[in-house]
């Protein structure tokens, strides 16, 4: 990118942070007038329009930034979300899958294409491509949460708590993890799975985190 065209693309996107969309939107057809070919900048029109609720222009930016970089991952995995939001839930997977095709390590391209495939039914395969992006970007565990409440509502709870397991053990976790295992566990007696199953489980999961006092009194009040 142009140097000009790098300062004044950070200063757009400073105005897009202060939700100052249509100053972020006349700075950007004046750039775009300069530099007509730079995918960059309809991407970050695209957005602008997003955030302002101009949905349709939104997706008319990202397809033009395609055309300028057929290979611009931002672009299609934008274009996906937009499309998702306006209903557009089969072409918002196709641009999903677009987008991984561009890169297989782009993140949100994944949580788009889950977004799409769970809405149109398809629960498993959803639950795949969350945990695909939660692979590549372990630093959202809300994704995870995600994948684990997928599993669980397609009556899979080994799957859903071991998920629960695994964010629990990531580094600098919010403690509010343990309370949603908790739940998990009074979701499963709910849902019939057997006392000796969810013993053994919470036994395994206060022995685990045996140093987290939270999980001692929230273990004990399950278990009494």
């Amino acid at each position: 990118m142009n140097n000009y065209t790098q300062a004044q693309f950070v200063q757009i996107q400073d105005l897009i942070d202060q939700n100052r969309h249509e100053e972020a939107l006349n700075e950007l057809r004046d750039l775009i007038a300069v530099f007509p070919e730079e995918a960059s900048l309809y991407v970050l029109k695209g957005n602008a329009l997003q955030l302002a609720g101009r949905l349709e222009e939104a997706i008319q930016a990202y397809k033009t930034g395609i055309e300028m970089d057929p290979m611009n991952v931002e672009a299609r995995s934008n274009l996906s979300a937009v499309l998702y939001k306006t209903g557009y839930y089969v072409d918002a997977l196709n641009a999903a899958d677009a987008a991984i095709l561009t890169d297989k390590n782009f993140a949100p391209a994944y949580v788009n294409a889950a977004n799409a495939l769970i809405t149109l039914g398809h629960m498993d395969h959803g639950a795949y491509a969350l945990k695909k992006a939660f692979e590549l970007d372990p630093s959202e565990p809300l994704l995870g949460v995600k994948i684990a409440e997928l599993y669980f509502a397609n009556d899979d709870y080994e799957r859903a708590r071991d998920v629960y397991f695994e964010i629990a053990r990531m580094k600098d976790i919010d403690p509010q993890i343990h309370e949603l295992i908790a739940d998990l566990f009074k979701r499963a007696k709910e849902k019939g799975i057997t006392r000796l199953s969810l013993i053994h489980d919470i036994d395994a999961w206060r022995a685990e985190f045996a140093s987290n006092p939270t999980v001692f009194e929230l273990a004990k009040e399950l278990t009494v």
